[in-house]
């Protein structure tokens, strides 16, 4: 019991001694871990801003580097900001006409030890230390020593836009070494190793089997820097590239999730009911390794892939049938299973796409997806923090119940009903949630459910068309569709008609004036006057045959 309570001291001690004030600091271990550059780059920054340590090499080899870099962008026309030539820490240093100078004074700085390994162990340790070095260098780039004023994005941006081949070229070796794009596991330096970056993506697929900087990648794929040098190597279309690289193993997930990204963007906005022959071609490239990511491990990068997939489904039949023949209902329904919020929302979008034919809803009851989405629809139904991934759950349901079968399935089989009421009764007025609950509802409405519903729903939906707002549009014409499938029963349509109800919320939303004309200027449109019309004209034959 003596050790048991030593050892929870000291769990305890060890927890609180990272907060606590004055604690002692090994500042001759931090300070050779950072001399020899073995650290990460939060690690870098965390030292430098909490302890006020550095690396050896900061001053003035790295500082060295960096202006360097900033004379030969400004030179060569391309310094976004002329001011940096005067801040006040890279006047601390000159600068050298090639960058790359800086990088060979460092590696002569470990010559004294790499001197007395064994040759056939210097080639390594030389490349290892070189490796090292252009890790940090490219933090120090990218806002290590000048923060914002100057990233990597900038060196990229430059690098792009520089027109005179010697600096062009300069600016890029200097991209490249921060890359330090080599095969993974050669021995050998940079520059007997190196892999040039054009090269590499003539054939993206063998990314994988080369060892770089994920980070330093990203920022150049953020700037378009991979599409132009992919362009420049006359590799494929830009779709190609984007598809490579999502496919490519190891590439980490940092990257992929990146590509994905600037998949969204250039699929936003650009459903439609056209599928052009390019559409196609490039919708055919980009889906299978976007559906391979999605069967991967990783949520972060399946909740990307799933949100491309949105965006590319949508308003495409023949996309649709790719992704259903490729088994994407099959890693839908996994992924409902995970029960990640994220993940949820996005699968449903996805779902929405996919479930608008008999042939699509019918793989989805095929792979257990009713089950499935009853169990998150019982255990969400109660929580009004998830009503947005509850508008996509109940707007699937109630497609999947277009289908007699299924709708007979969800009506008999599980509780849907009583959790679409009490929606419903929740929902607020005007909104997309209310509008798809309302949606569900009429969905259901066959047999003797209409009587159920009928009970609970009429004065709420008469509520929500007296309350009708012309920019909720799918939300009124909902009710209005859910008040004509209800008033198919008699007692329901004369329950609508008692005290002239119906036609006061008609009137009170502005689209009616008088007894029974239509208001001159509602903004409602057409389409919800003639339904409107007509669910009055059923009213009033209910309630002329009632007596």
């Amino acid at each position: 019991a003596c050790h048991a309570l030593l050892d929870e001291g000291r769990f305890i001690a060890d927890s609180a001694a990272p907060v606590a004030p004055g604690g002692q600091v090994y500042r001759d271990l931090i300070q050779a871990r950072l001399d020899t550059l073995q650290c990460a780059d939060e690690a870098y920054r965390w030292m430098e801003g909490h302890l006020g340590m550095a690396p050896v090499h900061r001053r003035p080899a790295a500082l060295k580097f960096l202006r360097s870099v900033v004379k030969l962008m400004d030179d060569a026309g391309v310094l976004e900001d002329r001011a940096l030539l005067a801040h006040p820490t890279l006047g601390e240093v000159g600068h050298l006409s090639d960058p790359m100078a800086a990088v060979q004074e460092m590696l002569s700085d470990a010559e004294p030890l790499l001197r007395s390994a064994a040759d056939s162990d210097r080639a390594r340790l030389q490349g290892e230390w070189l490796h090292r070095i252009s890790r940090y260098l490219a933090y120090c780039v990218d806002g290590g020593i000048l923060g914002n004023h100057f990233t990597l994005a900038h060196l990229a941006r430059a690098a792009l836009a520089a027109q005179r081949e010697e600096a062009r070229g300069a600016l890029r070796t200097v991209v490249e070494f921060l890359l330090h794009l080599v095969p993974r596991g050669d021995a050998r330096s940079w520059w007997q190793a190196r892999v040039r970056l054009a090269d590499a993506l003539r054939r993206p697929e063998d990314l994988g089997g080369c060892s770089f900087n994920r980070h330093v990648m990203g920022a150049l794929f953020a700037e378009r820097y991979l599409a132009a040098e992919w362009r420049a190597a006359r590799a494929g279309r830009d779709e190609q590239l984007l598809a490579a690289l999502v496919a490519c193993p190891d590439l980490g997930v940092d990257l992929k999730v990146l590509v994905c990204r600037q998949i969204l963007e250039g699929t936003a906005g650009q459903g439609g009911d056209a599928d052009g022959q390019e559409e196609q071609q490039v919708h055919a490239t980009l889906v299978p390794p976007l559906l391979e990511a999605m069967r991967g491990a990783c949520v972060r990068l399946r909740i990307c892939c799933t949100a491309a997939l949105v965006n590319l489904s949508c308003g495409r039949e023949s996309t649709k049938t790719m992704l259903i023949a490729r088994g994407v209902l099959q890693v839908s329904m996994a992924q409902l299973k995970l029960k990640d919020e994220a993940l949820t929302l996005y699968t449903l979008y996805l779902l929405v796409n996919l479930t608008k034919t008999p042939h699509q809803r019918s793989v989805v009851v095929r792979e257990g997806g009713v089950p499935i989405l009853v169990d998150i629809l019982t255990s969400s139904y109660h929580n009004s923090w998830k009503h947005k991934m509850l508008a996509e759950l109940v707007s699937v349901i109630g497609q999947l119940a277009s289908d007699p079968e299924t709708r007979t399935l969800l009506s008999e089989d599980f509780p849907v009903l009583p959790c679409l009421l009490w929606l419903h009764h929740q929902a607020p007025p005007n909104q997309k949630f209310r509008s798809k609950v309302m949606y569900a509802l009429r969905q259901l409405c066959v047999g003797h459910n209409k009587v159920r519903i009928g009970q609970h729903v009429i004065p709420d939906v008469i509520d929500q068309i007296a309350h009708a707002k012309p920019k909720s549009l799918d939300c009124a014409l909902n009710a209005v569709l859910l008040l004509t499938a209800l008033a198919s029963v008699r007692s329901n349509a004369v329950s609508m008609g008692q005290g002239d109800r119906l036609d006061e919320a008609i009137r009170a939303c502005g689209a009616m004036r008088g007894e029974g004309e239509e208001a001159e200027g509602q903004r409602f449109g057409p389409s919800f006057w003639e339904r409107a019309s007509a669910l009055r004209e059923r009213v009033r034959v209910a309630a002329f045959e009632s007596g």
